[in-house]
């Protein structure tokens, strides 16, 4: 995703799991809102100790964003939390039939 020039990217990993969950417990009279600022911060960082490449981003980046860009980032990391949390099954078929009784 593109925001103020910058190339962020997001991924959420057991560790941004663990943080996102802490920092809702710490904040519980936060909004809604903020607390979807900080899950992208904190995807922002997991995807950056991941190696995943991409800037950092910071509080700062939404200070002077449109309202809209707060949907762009939400619809985002929302995505990427769907994609990191697919659980895919692999099957060996064995030729084998069943026969129902």
């Amino acid at each position: 995703m593109l925001l103020n020039g910058k190339e962020i990217k997001f991924f959420y990993s057991i560790w941004a799991h663990c943080e996102i969950g802490d920092w809702i417990i710490a904040n519980q009279k936060a909004s809604n809102f903020r607390g979807i600022m900080q899950k992208a911060l904190i995807m922002n960082e997991a995807a950056i100790k991941a190696g995943m490449g991409g800037e950092k981003l910071t509080p700062e980046d939404f200070e002077d964003l449109p309202g809209s860009a707060f949907f762009e980032i939400k619809a985002e990391i929302d995505r990427q939390e769907q994609e990191d949390c697919k659980i895919s099954v692999e099957t060996k078929k064995t030729g084998k039939k069943t026969v129902k009784p």
